[in-house]
């Protein structure tokens, strides 16, 4: 056999075009490119994935003798929208938020109901905003829903102005109001695409290589699929 005819031969073996045998169709070569797109949307291959929830409510909470009154629907997600907060307190002092930046929904297992209905009862969130008009202030907040009716329902909440100065700290049980975790709905990630692993081998005749799928879902999570049912288009010459 001549030189040229091996090598050729070999790069053949080294282009493999992989097809998927279950319910997934796709564009089914592999060569260079690490990553395999979906041309076929019509899969069955689904992950549930669990939307988060939200929390609503407000209510009054007294520092001292001081009111401070608070009204708000946030998102578990800060990807998400409508966020908004509505702080007001002591001679017209009022925050308003304008971006929220980290959100945290948690179960506190002290907590009572337990689990919750909501999947949740505490929302731990941060922002920026606006303290008496003037933009560049910030907050943090914890919001804790412990069940019906809600007087032990609780708001802990800080507010700094735009030069950093602490202008509200206050955290108590609400005396009226009510706060409501919400909890999200459950929709299926489908599969968008496949990453082979290795990337582009060099398989010697009469040699096996084992590959690794990685499979990528449209809500950014990943699974191994490799346990799959997979096949070769190219017969390998001997």
């Amino acid at each position: 056999m001549k030189s040229t005819d091996l090598l050729s031969k070999m790069a053949s073996i080294a282009v493999i075009t992989l097809i998927l045998t279950s319910s997934i169709l796709y564009a089914p070569v592999v060569s260079a490119a690490s990553e395999i797109d979906i041309t076929n949307s019509n899969i069955d291959t689904e992950v549930n994935a669990k939307e988060k929830g939200r929390m609503t409510g407000g209510g009054s909470v007294f520092n001292d003798s001081m009111r401070v009154t608070h009204g708000f629907e946030l998102n578990c997600d800060a990807t998400k929208t409508p966020n908004n907060l509505e702080v007001n307190w002591d001679k017209g002092n009022k925050f308003h938020l304008e971006n929220l930046t980290t959100a945290s929904c948690t179960d506190d297992p002290a907590i009572k109901p337990n689990p919750p209905a909501a999947g949740f009862d505490t929302y731990e969130g941060r922002g920026t905003g606006r303290y008496n008009g003037v933009p560049g202030a910030s907050t943090h907040w914890i919001f804790i829903d412990a069940g019906e009716p809600g007087n032990k329902d609780s708001a802990t909440i800080y507010i700094w102005d735009a030069k950093g100065k602490l202008v509200l700290s206050v955290s108590g049980n609400l005396k009226s109001g009510n706060h409501q975790a919400h909890k999200g709905t459950v929709t299926p990630a489908k599969l968008v695409s496949i990453a082979i692993i290795p990337v582009n081998p060099t398989i010697a005749l009469g040699n096996l290589q084992q590959f690794t799928a990685n499979g990528t879902y449209t809500d950014g999570t990943t699974k191994d699929i490799t346990s799959a049912a997979w096949s070769s288009s190219i017969t390998i010459p001997k």
